[in-house]
């Protein structure tokens, strides 16, 4: 595949859903999943199909969560003056929002 197919919405996968009345762990869920996911990058994960096997491997690209949990699931304060996770400088309140220098 080209690597500018990679990243479209066509060839990726939904491998996971969690819904939960209680708050979740991320630190558990995540650790747990990179380590699983680690593992499957190295040795794919294996299918038997009629007569043959097929190897595929993959690879952890992005995480799609909900605002409201998205600071928990950084550890971070979501809406801070230091809620970035592209950066660590402090953001300024303009209007009813919060911008982050060098992000607009």
């Amino acid at each position: 595949m080209k690597i500018e197919d990679r990243y479209k919405l066509n060839n990726m996968i939904l491998i996971g859903l969690l819904v939960q009345k209680t708050k979740p762990q991320y630190c558990t869920i995540l650790i747990e999943l990179v380590k699983m996911m680690q593992k499957q990058f190295i040795h794919g994960f294996r299918f038997k199909f009629e007569q043959n096997e097929i190897i595929i491997k993959g690879l952890i690209t992005n995480l799609l969560i909900d605002m409201g949990e998205r600071g928990n699931c950084l550890n971070t304060n979501q809406g801070g003056y230091f809620g970035c996770s592209a950066c660590e400088n402090m953001g300024r309140l303009i209007g009813n929002s919060i911008y982050y220098p060098g992000i607009v």
